[in-house]
């Protein structure tokens, strides 16, 4: 019989994995992440609510994650702004250890964590109109990153999803369709709305969903690889416009190559064998529709983690992790286009 753990269970077990035993701060961040909060935001949908000051977590009034500059970082270089979902904001490793903070470090950059938890690509591409309109990217020559692939996978692949939405769409009409004369669900924090009504939806209709099926929808899997694809081109576009520059990377996923994940036994994560099915089906055709795009710059970053242990689920990781993409990076200069 398999036993299921609470999430404060699951982010204990985490902490105390062995990827963390440099870092006495892990349980702390777990900690710190029980405690955020999530505001809905028009556009955007959903963004963490701030100011936040903790030990391994800080977030302004924007919502945004800080991110640490070094005291050699120079003002006179193009800004570097980053885009993605959890992995990129940072889940399971400090300020310090995020993607933009050690990106920052190690190239003397200042970095900009546009990253949020649970954003797929089309969220961050509202959220960079949201930044460009509101003038705050506002000088020619930045570079805009993109990260992504995990959710934009995981999100768009549910059975009910039928184009381009969020999970909550569903959850959002229901409760509308439902409760047509009380409104006042919507002004409350997205997250609190779909955890209230979401196991009420799902569980009468768990028998009937597949939950995910890109893997027995061909057309699906084209839809969804296609639809980020041409995500990350329109971004470009938009980046071009305005002087700067955009990349877009492929990341990585304990679903596609070798990396160690024996560590992980002990969490008993559920969903396995459905969500690997996902990621083996869509992963390639993203190569392949990326690949082909010639005006696009594209790396693929999904094999970085083979052989290693640096997961603490089947998507994030540890601050390990997040130095192999910094020494990945290092190979592309050119297309970060430093100057």
């Amino acid at each position: 019989m398999d036993i299921y753990y609470s999430a404060d269970d699951i982010n204990t077990k985490k902490a105390s994995l062995e990827n963390y035993d440099e870092y006495p701060w892990s349980h702390k961040h777990f900690q710190e992440f029980k405690e955020l909060s999530t505001l809905y935001n028009d556009f955007i949908v959903w963004r963490r609510a701030g100011p936040f000051k903790g030990e391994t977590i800080n977030i302004d009034s924007k919502g945004v994650r800080q991110t640490l500059h070094t005291k050699k970082t120079d003002s006179n270089l193009n800004l570097f702004y980053f885009f993605g979902g959890s992995t990129m904001w940072g889940t399971g490793v400090s300020d310090k250890f995020t993607i933009p903070s050690l990106f920052s470090k190690e190239f003397g950059i200042k970095s900009i964590n546009y990253g949020e938890s649970g954003y797929t690509a089309r969220q961050s591409l509202a959220m960079m109109i949201n930044k460009y309109t509101q003038m705050e990217i506002d000088k020619s020559g930045n570079s805009i990153v993109y990260y992504d692939g995990i959710n934009d996978v995981a999100n768009m692949c549910r059975s009910e999803i039928k184009g381009q939405s969020t999970p909550q769409e569903g959850v959002i009409r229901y409760y509308l369709e439902n409760n047509p004369l009380d409104y006042s669900y919507i002004f409350r924090p997205i997250v609190e709305l779909a955890n209230k009504v979401k196991r009420k939806i799902y569980s009468s209709r768990k028998s009937k969903l597949k939950y995910r099926d890109c893997h027995s929808n061909r057309e699906k899997a084209k839809h969804v690889a296609q639809s980020l694809v041409k995500t990350w081109s329109i971004a470009a576009e938009i980046a071009n416009k305005n002087g700067d520059n955009f990349l877009a990377i492929l990341q990585p996923v304990s679903f596609i190559g070798n990396s160690d994940t024996s560590h992980l036994s002990s969490l008993n994560l559920t969903d396995k064998v459905n969500l690997e099915k996902q990621y083996l089906s869509v992963y390639p055709l993203i190569r392949q529709y990326a690949s082909k795009n010639k005006k696009l710059n594209f790396i693929d970053f999904s094999n970085i983690y083979d052989n290693k242990k640096v997961y603490i689920d089947f998507f994030h990781v540890s601050p390990q992790g997040n130095m192999l993409v910094i020494n990945q990076l290092k190979k592309y200069k050119k297309l970060l286009n430093f100057h």
